[in-house]
């Protein structure tokens, strides 16, 4: 097919943005193009110029809107995905709107905005269904919404590949799944019966959705969505979902979307390895930060430390745990609950990440034994999963000298630097752990989540010159990436998806 002449291009996208809030600039022309070039092909049009019209003559009618959304949005996501902001949710945020509906108003509303594929809204009702012993006792209001109607109908099958569980707890599959055809698994249908699934556009402000189902919901998930959208229609959404929630709503975004949010709406609140955003009801109150709280208590009346109060940011002490879930004492639960009742973070182990530890995992030795039998590790890759496995639990300077010996062991391991960069920038030392990323970028040019881990701490220290360099550089790299394969370090981000990432960032620096 011919060239789309500039002329159409530059309506396209403003035709994107008005009625889907999609951001595509100029940067971004060549991705557009080549969708609509393959939306052409697929509707079975003369011309790529008669689909345009097609798609931009009339209104978002639901048959553009699906050939727009199955082309355009992503489909990157799998069970208990994020897994410090999951561990956030189960020891802090959920317990706490448990405890306090328990005996009472017992019903729970949750909504997974952007939920593509189902696995979010479902690793939720999995959450709750082992948090909650008398559950059916409970009015429990999960809504998955999205925009592409092919997400959602494999979402409503419930049917997922091995891929999907490629960061989920041990035990997931053999509670909440059943074998089906080509090694795939099926969800039970309770936990399917307790999510709805509804297509939706977060653009369109009058959807009757979000005046009846939406309203009063006590936590909501958007994540990885945000960014796709230019920044009035975020800015929009965003106003939205705090219209949405309860007044004592929380609010989960990506890492990479928090600085969207406008702090006179919703408080920060900070969790060991993930940030959590509660509403603000009274948005004259001057926004506080919230450090080793389980939860925000508006009606306490925090001390301000000496430390922190020059720049009006509160402590508040951390609660004893109020709720203890234990559904059956014997079965091995695929979280471990005891740190419900103890106050210490759970242990989530996550694979392929921690697979070279496999031939340490007799039932009775945990990974903590381990981390008092130094000298019986000694592979560097072990140390390396001790320490990521140790940082999930927010104790830093253990995971700091695991990671320090694996350096040690293998001096030119580029993977152990970035490790090492992550643990620093969880414990806020940026300096530390831009010095880590450049030494892991000096051993492996094309390390392509060095780059892009490195293009963001500049940008947040303000360099932005400096900044998209490094992104520019992660970006080039990609190019040489299959579109579908995993990163190295990436938590199973594919090459397409991080690209999409950083040309947003790009183009925001940019605007």
């Amino acid at each position: 097919m011919t060239a789309i002449s500039e002329t159409l291009m530059l309506q396209v996208s403003q035709y994107l943005a008005r009625n889907l809030g999609w951001h595509f600039p100029r940067e971004r022309w060549r991705d557009l193009e080549r969708g609509l070039k393959e939306i052409a092909r697929n509707r079975h049009f003369e011309t790529v110029d008669g689909c345009i019209d097609w798609l931009i003559s009339m209104g978002p009618e639901k048959d553009r809107i699906e050939a727009l959304a199955v082309q355009f949005t992503v489909g990157e996501t799998y069970f208990h995905r994020e897994i410090q902001s999951i561990q956030a949710l189960q020891q802090h945020v959920l317990p706490e709107l448990i405890r306090s509906r328990q005996g009472q108003d017992q019903r729970l509303s949750i909504w997974s905005a952007g939920c593509c594929t189902g696995e979010e809204p479902y690793s939720i009702a999995m959450l709750l269904d082992r948090m909650i012993p008398d559950l059916d006792r409970w009015n429990i209001k999960i809504v998955g919404t999205d925009i592409n109607p092919s997400f959602l109908e494999k979402a409503r099958a419930g049917v997922y590949s091995q891929w999907s569980f490629r960061g989920a707890p041990p035990g997931i599959k053999d509670s909440y799944f059943c074998k089906g055809q080509d090694h795939r698994l099926e969800i039970l249908p309770r936990i399917k019966r307790m999510v709805r699934l509804e297509q939706l556009n977060l653009a369109e402000e009058s959807s009757p959705l979000l005046l009846t189902e939406l309203s009063g919901v006590d936590l909501i998930l958007c994540r990885n969505v945000l960014i796709y959208f230019s920044p009035e229609t975020a800015a929009s959404v965003l106003t939205g979902f705090h219209r949405s929630l309860s007044p004592s709503g929380w609010l989960v975004v990506s890492q990479t979307e928090t600085s969207l949010l406008d702090p006179q709406r919703f408080a920060t609140i900070n969790f060991p390895g993930a940030v959590l955003f509660k509403k603000l009801e009274n948005t004259e109150q001057k926004p506080v930060q919230i450090f080793g709280g389980y939860s925000f208590h508006p009606e306490l009346e925090p001390e301000i430390s000496s430390q922190h109060g020059s720049t009006g940011q509160y402590i508040l002490s951390a609660p004893e745990p109020s709720v203890h879930f234990d559904r059956d004492a014997e079965q091995e639960p695929f979280f471990d609950f005891r740190g419900l009742r103890t106050g210490l973070p759970i242990k989530l182990e996550e694979e392929p990440l921690l697979s070279s530890l496999e031939r340490y995992q007799e039932p009775e030795a945990t990974r903590t034994d381990l981390a008092l039998e130094a000298d019986s590790v000694t592979d560097p890759g072990a140390m390396n999963s001790l320490a990521k496995d140790l940082a999930n639990q927010g104790r830093y300077d253990e995971a700091f000298e695991w990671v320090e010996r694996a350096i040690a062991a293998d001096k030119l391991d580029a993977g152990s630097r970035y490790l090492q960069a992550t643990i620093l920038q969880e414990q806020s030392l940026i300096e530390e752990a831009m010095r880590s990323l450049n030494r892991a970028i000096y051993l492996e040019p094309n390390f392509v989540i060095a780059h892009f881990s490195l293009g963001n701490l500049l940008l947040k220290q303000g360099r932005s010159r400096d900044g998209k360099k490094s992104l520019a550089t992660a970006l080039s790299l990609l190019t040489t990436c299959a579109a579908d394969a995993p990163l190295p370090e990436s938590d199973g981000m594919t090459a397409a998806r991080l690209t999409e990432i950083i040309t947003s960032i790009i183009s925001k620096e940019a605007a």
